[in-house]
């Protein structure tokens, strides 16, 4: 697994994964907090560019990543 850098990364997407460590509880299972840091960032980079959505797709998806890259294009497609 790549190594994500969470500094590189923009305040509202650092704010959105503080919010979803904190406030669900991620945090303290290191393979969901890995997951849903990553599921944040492919929300991000497919065009959600609302924290309060970030926050809540992925407390939705439980700590699972989306499925790859494909859905990433997909999403982005249809906007």
């Amino acid at each position: 697994m790549t190594k994500i850098e969470i500094r590189q990364q923009p305040d509202m997407v650092k704010n959105a994964i503080r919010r979803l460590l904190r406030d669900h509880r991620f945090a303290e299972t290191p393979e969901l907090a890995r997951n849903a840091v990553a599921l944040i960032i492919q929300l991000h980079e497919s065009g959600v560019s609302d924290e309060d959505d970030l926050v809540e797709l992925a407390a939705l998806s439980g700590g699972k990543r989306l499925a790859g890259t494909a859905t990433s294009g997909a999403m982005r497609d249809r906007n």
